[in-house]
């Protein structure tokens, strides 16, 4: 099938632009395709830090506006009321958040150094842009590598004038060109959650971030992309927009927006951050997702010539309203509602309500009216970020069915003939009734330099009913976040939320839980029937309290292998499963496969034996009937948890349950194992009753001399227990003589010595059924019942189920072999816990979980290890978990964010006070001990040396040492390719080795890796020193050029150099008096550096082939430098050739001479025998700027 493209390629644009043209209705529609909202999130004025919050303070109608926080600048020193006081603002009030100084760097993977750099603009955005997503269900670890895009409205950047006004320009690195670059608020995102689609910063002023969601959409429907993000962010940070505002008089004295009303006055400047997220509603309702509002059609156009760049220009607003109403494809007279750009300036409110009469008035009259209103009254301007507010505010709305207050309305514009517009102000907020069609509104932005958004918006679709629904009787939720702290904080919230009364299902709550976020490493998991058990857990949780039914813990690096242990015979009780039975409905469908396939085999229905209203302990007890009821739970158990992603590295099973474990690791299929499970059980309940079975606390070194051969060793359980069989009177007289010496024994209720002699009359027949199976390679390492090591392909046949029946269980030595094979979590699929003890009491550790406990809630125990499990780092199937149930994602509380101060150095005016704090690489950690030389010596062991690599980590990326994970990659902590290199270079200064840069990207990467080959590679001479690390910034002298300085830290660099060089040479001198020692003292000592070290004797442990290599080499090379040699060996004498010697071997020393220059030009030079060289050393520091430059030569 050809592809799109190949079949275009043979067309000329002429016929292309024909094709297009007659198919101008089609893309019609698909340019008004409906986009669905599937999650927002928001940071707004008035603690309004989501879009629940947002709600209440439009509900409740409050005014959001306030001081401006004293942490911003010195409000007394800019105000000024008189309006035309230069340098000065003559208002005090605004919109404003609390704490952005606050960031968790560490969550997207940036460091404090990097963090310190970056416009709180786009940290904000980054947050925001998380919690839209968790608001929409959606993990951000499944968009990795799809196209999704980023559309962010964003203006000016105030952090840069801050930085500007600290005159540390010294301190600007390469983070301050990212961190404050407006492109980087959209591509940090896209570069963090590594999305492939467009991403875009959106500057139009007051209409950024609706004209984001308008490309958005359009790069939806252009199906560039699948999802989006759309939003816009502005922060105040700095007085001089609003001193720039207040000499253009825009600004509203009292900081708020009076918007429609007579005493309008000009703009209160707010701050904020929305985001939504946006899918096409088709792709939407296909994935079941939870849609807010949808987005009918948008449009953006610009004024154009005006009565000023800033003047509003009303035909240009009508004729935006009217396309965004042709691409909705909607009637004026359908929607209800606008909500408008209302700046509340005497200027723009007139010509904005007379362009909305224009157009909407002719759906609508006085007796209907289009209501208007306006978030700005709320929460004040929000410039870039005001258009996504308004939208948010809307999307709320229609959710609610109700229109929130428009405050500060107290008596309409008078420039406005209101009586005969058909528009009215939503003063008080009302109802917002339905009516007999769909509610619609619009959303308006106009940017104050001339480009107007409008936005049609449609309430969601009718929620698919989803019935009386079946849900389980007992709930598993699990939280997880990057910190024990986070989690605590997050379990704190779902308290919160489970004890608000939302009237949320527990089903949809975990659901949303589970498979609407991403999992990380610290987690928490609660069992609970109710909302008030699961609260409770929550409650003793954040308290730092254990109790029943909670686990938490973080789930480690990498988790060990999971096995199946299935359960034998004699964990069997009427009523196993029964309560998984009656409400799993796969676990249901699963056992009735097993009945209907045992049927034409036992002359009982397997379900009624277990659940039946005659069905009794005797009955079950019966070998026909308990090995085919244990197979298929067993069998049922494992079904049920690989629907859930639990699937088994390793599996294993005790006598009758090594079937089970051989059908789930494919020795044969289900079909197959059936027929055999039922004759095996018939056969042996066909042999002569009697015999016995007895359990012994003793191992085979004391019960081996008592054996008889009436009795044997059936089982090797675990380490001092074991299991005998026999005839009745031997196990009795055995276990009488046992007890007599002080050792317990049990006898067990069963009707046949199972696994003795006894059971020999029936290997014939059961081998030559057995022998009618077709097997196959196990797929799962098994570790088999007869050996106790993991089996191989020759070992399952016939032959093997016979002696598998007959030979003793070696349980124990097959949990150690699963063990040595990496298993760490062993799970138990049977009736009730047998192998976990056992397996406890063989390995002294790991995890070991039940499946089915009698006497217990059987949900209450599958979801307890189900959480365990997640606990301990397991990643479950949630959509298979959750799929037997009508479900759907919900809000829920999103991620607790680990804010700290990450803020710029103190400005050097009092002008703007930002309380700062001290850098954390204004001062080198002590750990380095760069510039102190050693006395102790360089200790090289791994854990030592991490100390010192902690406090590099911290010196270059600002993370506080004592925090630092260092088993986590380097890159997963923040750190970029110049830090790394940064890094690299101050690890090999303090540990004189020479770390590849490529070893960081494989066996290096993480600290304690670096740990690892810093001590192998380390020297072990005791006088190893540090080199003296050069502080990261140092003034400049007065009228010192650029160039000055560079040649300055040249020459400092050089003498550091030549002081360590002369070190060296006035040390190998006071050695030549010393007496010789044995050992290894005497061997020479290495530098730091490795270039000082001469070694004179003979290089021992050469083999021939390198021998010869060295010689052809030495051969090659002198000839091809043969001139530098003769001018060498004639002027020797002459010549200070020292820094050749360095690093002198014996075995190369006829390649130890200096070429001789004969010219050079830029970065080459070329030596007498016309060879060509990159001076890589830059002439040792003197060639800087490369030889012969231009400015110079």
């Amino acid at each position: 099938m050809q592809s799109p493209r190949s079949r275009l390629a043979g067309i000329s644009s002429m016929k292309l632009a024909l094709a297009a043209q007659k198919m101008e209705p089609s893309l019609e529609l698909l340019r008004a395709e409906p986009i669905a909202i599937v999650g927002m999130g928001c940071r707004f004025p008035g603690g309004a830090l989501d879009p629940r919050r947002f709600w209440e303070l439009l509900r409740e109608g409050r005014d959001a506006i306030g001081p401006i926080p004293a942490n911003r600048w010195d409000t007394d020193y800019f105000y000024d009321a008189d309006k035309d006081a230069p340098g000065k603002m003559y208002t005090r009030s605004g919109g404003f958040l609390s704490q952005v100084d606050g960031f968790d760097p560490a969550f997207f993977a940036i460091t404090p150094r990097e963090a310190m750099s970056m416009d709180p603009q786009q940290r904000l955005f980054l947050e925001v842009s998380w919690e839209a997503l968790e608001d929409a269900g959606l993990p951000a670890s499944h968009l990795r590598g799809s196209a999704t895009g980023v559309f962010t409205g964003i203006g000016t950047s105030d952090y840069v004038w801050l930085q500007q006004g600290t005159g540390d320009f010294e301190g600007i690195d390469a983070y301050h060109a990212t961190g404050n670059s407006l492109s980087a608020a959209a591509g940090r995102l896209s570069y963090f959650l590594g999305l492939k689609g467009p991403s875009l910063a959106v500057d139009t002023a007051c209409s950024s971030s609706l004209v984001a969601v308008h490309l958005a959409c359009q790069s939806l429907r252009l199906r560039e992309i699948n999802l989006a993000l759309a939003g816009g962010v502005s922060l105040i940070l700095a007085p001089q927009n609003s001193i720039a505002f207040s000499r253009a008089r825009m600004m509203a004295p009292d900081g708020r927006c009076k918007t429609f009303d007579a005493q309008a006055d000009g703009y209160g400047r707010g701050e904020g951050c929305g985001v939504v997220v946006l899918k096409r509603l088709s792709d939407a309702l296909v994935a079941k997702d939870r849609i807010l509002a949808v987005i009918r059609g948008s449009a953006v156009n610009q004024d154009g010539p005006s009565g000023g760049l800033t003047v509003p220009n009303g035909p240009a607003q009508q004729a935006v309203l009217r396309q965004a109403l042709q691409n909705a494809g909607v009637e004026p007279g359908q929607v209800s509602y606008v909500e408008a750009h209302g700046t509340g300036t005497p200027l723009g409110d007139p010509i904005e309500v007379g362009a909305l009469a224009a157009v909407y008035g002719e759906g609508h009259s006085n007796e209907e009216p289009l209501l208007i209103g306006s978030v700005k009254t709320n929460i004040g301007h929000l410039e870039t970020a005001a258009g996504i507010a308004g939208l948010i505010k809307v999307v709320l709305s229609l959710q609610e069915g109700q229109i929130p207050p428009h405050l500060h309305f107290q008596r309409p514009n008078p420039h406005l003939s209101w009586e005969s517009l058909p528009v009215r102000v939503a003063a008080g907020g009302q109802p917002w009734p339905a009516g007999s069609s769909r509610r619609l509104a619009g959303v308006s932005a106009f940017g104050f330099v001339g480009t107007n958004a409008h936005v049609i918006v449609e309430e969601a679709p009718p929620l698919e009913d989803q019935g009386e629904s079946s849900e389980p009787p007992v709930h598993l939720l699990c939280l997880s976040a990057k910190s024990k702290e986070a989690v605590r904080e997050l379990a704190g919230q779902y308290r919160d939320y489970l004890g608000s009364g939302q009237p949320v299902k527990l089903a949809d709550l975990s659901y949303t839980a589970h498979a609407g976020r991403d999992h990380f490493s610290s987690r928490l998991a609660v069992v609970g029937a109710e909302r008030k058990e699961l609260s409770h857990r929550l409650e003793a949780h954040v308290r730092g309290e254990q109790v029943p039914g909670l686990w938490a813990g973080p789930s480690g690096a990498a988790r060990g292998k999971v096995a199946f242990l299935f359960t034998g015979q004699g964990a069997q009780y009427v009523g196993m499963g029964q309560g998984l039975y009656e409400r799993h409905p796969f676990f249901r469908e699963t056992l009735e496969r097993c009945e209907a396939l045992f049927r034409p085999h036992l002359d009982r229905s397997l379900i009624d034996l277990l659940y039946g209203a005659q069905a009794s302990e005797e009955m079950l007890a019966q070998t026909q009937y308990t090995q085919p009821v244990v197979f298929s739970i067993g069998y049922a158990l494992a079904e049920l948890w690989r629907s859930w992603g639990l699937i088994p590295d390793l599996v294993a099973g005790h006598s009758i349950g090594e079937y089970a474990a051989a059908c789930v690791a494919g020795v044969f299929s289900l079909e197959e194992a059936v027929p055999l499970v039922a004759l095996r059980a018939q056969l042996m309940q066909a042999l002569p009753a009697g015999g016995a079975m007895a359990a012994v606390l003793a191992g085979e070194e004391v019960v081996g001399p008592l054996l008889s051969s009436d009795v044997e060793i059936a089982a090797y359980n675990a380490p001092g227990s074991l299991t005998v069989s026999g005839k009745t009177r031997a196990v009795e007289q055995l276990c009488r003589h046992l007890e007599e010496r002080g050792i317990g024994t049990t006898l067990l209720t069963v009707s046949h010595a199972f696994h003795s002699a006894l059971m020999e009359p029936m290997l014939a027949p059961f081998q030559a059924a057995a022998s009618r199976v077709q097997y196959a390679a196990p797929r799962l390492p098994l570790a088999a019942n007869t050996t106790g090591q993991l089996a191989v392909k020759t070992e399952f046949g016939a032959a093997y189920w016979c002696r598998q029946l007959r030979e003793p269980v070696r349980f124990g030595a097959g949990v150690q072999a699963l063990a040595a094979a990496g298993a760490e979590i062993f799970v138990e699929l049977g009736g009730r816990p047998v192998l976990g003890p056992l397996a406890r009491h063989t390995l002294g550790h790991g995890l070991f979980l039940s499946s089915l406990r009698q006497g217990s809630n059987d949900w209450q125990e599958i979801l307890s290890s189900a959480g365990q499990l997640y606990v301990h780092g397991v990643d479950l199937d949630w959509e298979g978990f959750h799929r037997p149930w009508k479900k759907r994602k919900v809000a829920a509380p999103t991620y607790p964010f680990e804010r700290q101060r990450h803020w710029i150095a103190s400005p050097r005016p009092a002008a703007i006070p930002l309380q700062p704090e001290p850098s954390p690489l204004a001062s080198l950690p002590a750990a380095l001990n760069m510039n102190k030389p050693s006395t102790d010596g360089l200790r090289t062991n791994a854990a030592s040396i991490l100390d010192s690599l902690k406090g590099i980590i911290q010196h270059v990326s600002g993370i506080d040492a004592g925090a630092l994970d260092v088993d986590a990659d380097l890159f997963a902590l923040g750190l970029d390719s110049l830090m790394l290199a940064e890094t690299r270079q101050l690890f090999e200064r303090r540990f004189a080795v020479q770390i590849p840069l490529e070893m960081f990207f494989q066996s290096a990467t993480s600290l304690t890796s670096v740990a690892g080959v810093i001590a192998r590679l380390a020297p072990a001479a005791e006088e190893a020193q540090p080199l003296p690390l050069s502080p990261r910034n140092e003034g400049t002298r007065a009228g010192e050029t650029a160039v000055e300085r560079v040649m300055a830290l040249q020459l400092q660099s050089m003498r550091e150099l030549m002081d360590r060089q002369l070190e060296v040479l006035r040390g190998e001198g006071d050695r030549k008096g010393q007496s010789p020692v044995s050992g290894s003292a005497a061997e020479p000592k290495r530098s730091p550096l490795n270039f000082r070290f001469m070694k004179l004797d003979d290089d021992e442990g050469l083999a021939p082939g390198q021998r010869d290599f060295i010689q052809q080499l030495i051969d090659r090379y002198t000839r091809k430098t043969a001139g530098s040699r003769a001018y060498v060996q004639k002027h020797r004498r002459h010549l200070a050739d020292w820094v050749n010697s360095l690093s002198f071997r014996r075995s190369l020393k006829e390649m130890v001479y200096p070429i001789v220059a004969l010219r050079s030009e830029g970065a080459r030079l070329w030596d007498v025998d016309g060879n060509q060289y990159v001076d890589i050393a830059m002439g040792y520091g003197v060639s800087y700027f490369g030889h012969k430059p231009d400015f110079i030569v």
